[in-house]
């Protein structure tokens, strides 16, 4: 099954390229056991596979939900950082603003669940949230439910205006 699951995200690299130049990996939930040995489909073989159309292409392989945020794998670039509860993120072991070398990343959610619901943070929640992953030199990837016409409710564009004023990234 992961050997496939490498096949396809090689073949999706090639075809797009570098216009995609991320990967965050889902599914890594045992990873001594599926990813850490030397027979292919392992960490480097699938770190490989998604850079093989754009070699400057990050990754990320996610372990799944876990308020202490860490590395994996000497094969990733970044945490995968997946966590339902922002407020209790633990970082433990940074160093030059890294956890074990790699970039320090989030991956949380603004409305009740993933992909669903009205937000449930204030403004103030939501700035400190992402402050407090900013200033580990970390960045966050906040997921937000789509309404069904494929476009971002207004309360939830007001919350992501927020988090880049916030920020700095819009003025």
């Amino acid at each position: 099954m992961y050997l496939r699951w490498q096949e396809v995200i090689r073949e999706f690299s090639i075809r797009w390229g570098d216009k995609v130049s991320g990967w965050w990996i889902d599914g890594c939930y045992l990873p001594n056991t599926h990813f850490r040995h030397p027979d292919i489909p392992n960490f480097a073989s699938m770190a490989a596979a998604v850079r093989a159309g754009n070699p400057n292409s990050i990754v990320a392989f996610n372990p799944g939900v876990f308020p202490r945020i860490m590395s994996i794998t000497p094969y990733e670039d970044y945490t995968a950082g997946e966590i339902n509860n922002p407020e209790s993120i633990s970082y433990r072991h940074t160093y030059d603003q890294t956890i074990d070398g790699k970039q320090i990343h989030i991956l949380s959610y603004l409305g009740r669940t993933w992909g669903q619901g009205d937000p449930r943070f204030t403004a103030e929640q939501i700035m400190k949230y992402s402050l407090d992953v900013n200033e580990q030199g970390g960045a966050v990837t906040w997921d937000v439910p789509p309404l069904r016409n494929g476009t971002i409710s207004g309360d939830f564009m007001k919350q992501l205006v927020t988090i880049g004023q916030t920020l700095g990234t819009i003025k």
